[in-house]
């Protein structure tokens, strides 16, 4: 939750989607924490998250097991 909101939406800015905080960003807890968020809204069900991040299954599944979320 911290680390979404460190990003901003620019819905008015067709060339980037969000804005970078200043004091950057740990890309492996911002995945790990998209990974996790999403098997939530999706009830656990890894096809649905997997598709809702606009992943690949495989590729889904390779960083469940990366960040140990399995």
């Amino acid at each position: 939750q911290e680390l979404l909101q460190g990003l901003n939406s620019s819905p008015n800015d067709n060339s980037s989607i969000f804005t970078l905080p200043n004091e950057g960003l740990n890309w492996e807890a911002f995945e790990k924490q998209c990974l996790s968020d999403a098997l939530k809204q999706n009830h656990g069900n890894k096809t649905k998250a997997a598709k809702f991040l606009q992943l690949g299954y495989k590729a889904f599944l390779y960083r469940l097991d990366k960040y140990q979320l399995t």
